[in-house]
């Protein structure tokens, strides 16, 4: 970027110094050509192809021309400084607004990525309702549908094993609940028989009963 506004700054410099020695070589040959009239005609007036001529073999001959060092020509000098000085500010400008966006860009990603975290960390302390933010435009809001959409999912499911989980329950708590009677009938049918059984047992001797 320097190199190319030194260039531009030499080329614009060149330019100038070429239009000032061409206006020079008009003036010159015009006060040759008509020393009776005022010098102001000189800068005023249309020059021909001969008073530009004129002018630019006297002027050459005083070692002024096109090739002329810039600084030698007070006018030049000052376009090259004034056109240094207007360069580097706008320069200055377009680089502080370039930096400037690129900083609100980037700060304006970090809060919103911040944003999402704060939803995903929500998300993943049971908050499941939660969701981010996906409406607009762009790479990171594509992104965060797609969490979204896993989001859904993980929900779904989760609710999804909380209900088998309460159906189980459920259906456990009634069959034990069903069952307390059948096992209640069937513990008091085996007391009966053994006490049935137990009184049809008679002793073969009479020793064998209790004294």
């Amino acid at each position: 970027m320097g190199k190319a506004s030194a260039v531009l700054v030499l080329w614009m410099t060149g330019d100038f110094r070429k239009t000032m020695v061409e206006h020079d070589y008009g003036a010159a040959g015009y006060l040759l050509g008509h020393p009776e009239e005022a010098v102001a005609a000189a800068f005023t007036k249309d020059k021909t192809v001969f008073e530009l001529e004129a002018g630019r073999q006297a002027l050459h001959g005083a070692g002024y021309s096109e090739d002329t060092a810039p600084g030698l020509i007070p006018a030049v000098a000052a376009y090259r400084r004034h056109t240094i000085i207007l360069l580097g500010g706008m320069l200055f400008g377009i680089f502080s607004a370039v930096f400037v966006a690129v900083g609100l860009y980037i700060r304006s990603q970090r809060a919103m990525v911040a944003k999402a975290d704060a939803v995903i960390a929500s998300f993943l302390e049971g908050d499941t309702d939660r969701r981010i933010h996906s409406q607009e435009a762009g790479a990171w809001y594509g992104l965060f549908h797609r969490i979204n959409e896993l989001a859904t999912i993980l929900s779904a499911q989760a609710e999804h094993e909380r209900q088998t989980r309460l159906f189980l329950q459920d259906m456990i708590s009634d069959v034990s609940h069903q069952l307390k009677t059948p096992l209640a009938a069937l513990r008091m049918y085996h007391e009966i028989i053994l006490e049935i059984h137990v009184g049809q047992v008679q002793p073969d001797h009479p020793d064998d009963y209790p004294q």
